[in-house]
């Protein structure tokens, strides 16, 4: 099967199968599916999923390659690059829709009225982006330029001198000050 030659020679983007032996078809998973994103009721029959174990560390969620990791302390955006660092990884670096559209889905509840009567109750976690060295020109913590970006309508706006991008449920981010704590998802190779 085409898929599972792929998972073997591309492990790090594999994070499983699914396949058919009846239909002698199969296709690649990216990363691990969660409870939100999976209706086994409609599963067709005659389908498996198979899932690689040796993906990323134990309770990191594999992606496209990376290992991604949900810290629930809350932390200034300082002390969660490091404490990321001290866990060989970085303040998570989005650099696509669909990297975005997968850290929404997978890590956060859905943006709703009820839990988010304004915008700064549902925006939930650091992300690396950050202009700390050059206002207006927002770089990954590891000085990497930022290309891919999801900013809110009239976003980055620098009020009161606001550093430091965070991640908000309905996917868009927000340039807020540095020293404000929030959640955090560390990302590895």
């Amino acid at each position: 099967m085409e898929c599972a030659m792929q998972c073997i020679l591309l492990q790090s983007a594999c994070a499983g199968i699914m396949y058919n032996n009846e239909l002698f078809s199969c296709k690649v998973v990216k990363c691990y599916l969660n409870d939100r994103s999976v209706n086994s009721t409609k599963m067709e029959v005659g389908w498996e999923i198979w899932f690689q174990n040796t993906v990323c560390p134990v309770g990191w969620v594999p992606f496209d390659g990376h290992c991604y990791f949900l810290n629930e302390t809350k932390r200034n955006w300082n002390d969660a690059k490091e404490q990321c660092e001290h866990n060989e990884a970085h303040l998570v670096e989005i650099e696509t829709l669909e990297e975005n559209t997968w850290i929404m889905e997978t890590f956060l509840s859905p943006w709703n009225d009820v839990d988010c009567p304004n915008w700064w109750d549902c925006c939930d976690f650091w992300i690396g982006a950050t202009d700390m060295n050059e206002e207006g020109v927002f770089t990954w913590n590891r000085r990497i330029n930022v290309t891919f970006t999801n900013w809110n309508e009239l976003q980055p706006d620098n009020l009161l001198n606001a550093h430091c991008a965070f991640f908000c449920r309905n996917g868009r981010w927000y340039d807020v000050l540095c020293e404000d704590p929030n959640t955090f998802i560390c990302e590895k190779e």
